[in-house]
């Protein structure tokens, strides 16, 4: 994918709180008593990946966030509503597909979006009267990183089997992935309202920046 284009997801660290997981690795599938949830669990978490957003415009995030620039930050400020129908068009579109390589294959992600709860991550027990659906833990965080006030958007492929190409070699699901996403599109549909700029932002050079692919900045 060309950079001009792609935004970058990663794939989430360890997503199962610490009280859940003596419950989970002792949950096991009737048919494959060898495949615990904790299995389960884990390979979910290999193939979840996550763009990370503040539905707040804190001092934290302009303090703790892209430090160590030469040219000042940017902060993007997204409608939310519009920003959810571009990413659904994008999946849903029958053009969409997942680049292995150079080979193209089926688009076998699940897009899921929501605010993040954030609880005490040794004490939180979520499998006390059934299993969570992957998803949901997807959307916890300990609570010390309350101050991020954070929105997320996920991609996630079943946790279950395994993915393969033509030639029957597994997938190896690498720790990031790029999404194909229109940047200017995106401004100019009002999915992106406006940037905004720290004190030190060399504007001249985000300028020529978004000259390149004949954007203008929106501050």
């Amino acid at each position: 994918m060309r950079r001009s284009k792609a935004g970058t997801c990663t794939s989430t660290g360890s997503i199962v709180t610490a009280a859940d997981r003596p419950g989970n690795a002792s949950t096991k599938f009737a048919k494959v008593p060898e495949f615990t949830a904790a299995d389960y669990y884990d390979r979910s978490r290999a193939r979840t990946y996550a763009s990370c957003f503040s539905f707040e415009n804190s001092e934290y995030i302009w303090r703790e966030y892209r430090n160590g620039g030469t040219a000042g930050k940017i902060c993007l400020v997204f409608n939310f509503g519009r920003l959810r129908e571009m990413l659904n068009a994008v999946i849903e579109s029958q053009e969409a597909a997942m680049m292995c390589g150079d080979l193209r294959c089926a688009q076998i992600f699940s897009i899921n979006y929501g605010i993040v709860e954030y609880v005490d991550w040794e004490e939180h027990l979520g499998n006390a009267e059934h299993l969570p659906n992957p998803v949901t833990y997807i959307y916890l965080k300990d609570k010390t990183f309350e101050a991020e006030t954070e929105l997320r958007v996920s991609l996630s492929a079943l946790g279950l089997g395994r993915f393969v190409l033509a030639d029957g070699s597994e997938i190896a699901f690498p720790h990031s992935l790029a999404f194909d996403f229109e940047y200017r599109a995106a401004c100019e549909s009002g999915v992106i309202e406006r940037i905004l700029l720290s004190p030190d932002c060399d504007k001249a050079h985000l300028d020529a920046q978004l000259a390149r692919f004949g954007m203008a900045s929106r501050t």
